[in-house]
This record gives structure tokens, C-alpha cells and sequence, in this order.
């Protein structure tokens, strides 16, 4: 009795140890509601919030492998549609956490901040055209 006791008692030891206890990493696959972004205007040295409003709380964009869809809404006749659609490849190195999508500017973002429910990206470029790079953080919430 003593042996299918201690026989019992390494199993599960074993098994506790072996279970796979990690979690698989939080990835860009799938589709985000775009949230607030935070500006910081190096020049001003201010935070400028920019928090979306009316139809524009639906936005959302949608990472494949390698395509971001970015759907945009907009009011017509009291309601929110679909106002414009932008599809481009991107590109994320988890590893690196930078990600660079390819549209006009090619501007490379890091992700900052990658759960399964949120996301923040911050890029550098000269918003207020001062000539002086500023900081944006932009917010993301899963959908699914």
C-alpha cells in the first residue's frame, strides 16, 4: 500500500511539473477597435488626447499575416457606414516589438503594451509640422 501511495504521489509530481504551465504570447492576429491616441508635442512639450467620437468609435483595423484592413466610419442619413476601407501590408517582429506598416511613409511604430485585449503602438513623426519629431501612442482594444 505504501508503494502505490509513493507511486501515486511521484506521478503527480510529474505531472504537476510537466503540465505546460506557459501561455501562448499575445499576438496582432485579428481585429482591434482603434481607441484614443496621445500626441506628445515635443516642441510644446504638451500631451494632446484625441479621443474618437461619434461614428469614429467603430473604427477598427484588422491584422492577417501580413495585411492590415483599416475600416473607417463615418454618419450618413443617422447612421454609422462604413466611410472608407485602406488595406496595406505590415509587418511586426515580436521579437523586436517594432512593427512598420508599408503605406506612403513607411513609418516604423513599437508596440509598447500587447495583451490579449490591448494593444498600444507609439510612433515619431512630425505631426504639427515644426519640424521637430513628435511622439503618438495609439490605443487599441480587441474585438476578436
Amino acid at each position: 500500500m505504501k508503494k502505490i501511495f509513493l507511486v501515486l504521489a511521484a506521478f503527480s509530481a510529474i505531472a504537476s511539473c510537466s503540465s505546460d504551465d506557459s501561455t501562448p504570447e499575445p499576438n496582432v492576429i485579428g481585429m482591434w477597435k482603434i481607441g484614443k491616441s496621445i500626441t506628445y508635442q515635443t516642441s510644446t512639450q504638451e500631451n494632446i488626447t484625441n479621443e474618437p467620437k461619434g461614428c469614429s468609435v467603430m473604427n477598427t483595423i484588422d491584422f492577417t499575416e501580413s495585411d492590415a484592413r483599416v475600416v473607417g466610419y463615418a454618419a450618413n442619413d443617422n447612421k454609422c457606414i462604413e466611410d472608407h476601407i485602406v488595406t496595406m501590408k505590415y509587418t511586426y517582429n515580436p521579437k523586436t516589438k517594432q512593427m512598420i506598416f508599408y503605406d506612403d511613409m513607411n513609418i516604423p511604430y513599437t508596440v509598447t503594451e500587447l495583451t490579449k485585449t490591448n494593444m498600444i503602438i507609439e510612433g515619431k513623426m512630425n505631426v504639427d509640422m515644426d519640424g521637430v519629431v513628435d511622439i503618438i501612442k495609439t490605443y487599441f482594444t480587441r474585438v476578436k
